[in-house]
């Protein structure tokens, strides 16, 4: 019996309760707030101001995937903020006005400038993406179907029958394709619509 107890707390208490208290409004808001101050954190590391005994303690209460999602938004931010806090002269600032393309975000994250060439091939190894075959058809496996299904109704009927206090009913609904729907009722032989 102890044994059966252990392991129904353990489940309870691993799997059941995390789960009841994950949506409650003061967990999201001690959350929230952890991941704020993480990044406020990570801000600071990022400019030069260490303070590695908070960083780690919010490290072991945030999992991977926000830890990471945190430092990548964090790091935009930092790079955003040096391009705005840059101290230009004035003749930079009116060569940067003249040659400036207004459809053109300079501080928009590029994906393939952050990646290193060995990042790229692991991650075009891993799609199967190869750089010559943009001009190429691409090669299906054999067990590929490739199928264009067309299918145009001109009439669609929908009959349900059923048994109301014992009398037969059935409910007729028609729809064609020039717009006109009808709806009928039978009952023990009459239609009524």
């Amino acid at each position: 019996i102890f044994r059966w107890k252990f392991a129904y707390t353990a489940i309870l208490n691993e799997h059941v309760r995390p789960r009841l208290t994950a949506f409650k409004w003061e967990v999201i808001k001690e959350n929230l707030n952890r991941y704020k101050e993480y990044r406020e954190v990570y801000l600071q590391e990022l400019n030069h101001h260490k303070n590695e005994k908070r960083a780690q303690e919010l490290e072991k209460q945030i999992d991977l995937f926000n830890l990471i999602y945190i430092r990548r938004t964090a790091q935009i931010q930092y790079a955003k903020k040096k391009i705005e806090e840059k101290d230009f002269s004035w003749w930079d600032k009116l060569v940067n006005w003249w040659n400036s393309n207004p459809n053109q975000d300079n501080t928009e994250f590029k994906f393939t400038d952050s990646l290193s060439t060995e990042e790229k091939i692991k991650l075009y190894q891993a799609i199967g993406y190869k750089d010559d075959q943009s001009s190429q058809q691409l090669d299906y496996p054999e067990e590929y179907i490739d199928i264009d299904i067309s299918l145009k109704l001109n009439l669609i009927e929908i009959n349900v029958w059923s048994l109301i206090h014992q009398n037969d009913l059935q409910s007729s609904f028609s729809l064609s394709d020039n717009g006109g729907v009808s709806i009928d009722n039978y009952k023990n032989g009459t239609c009524s619509a």
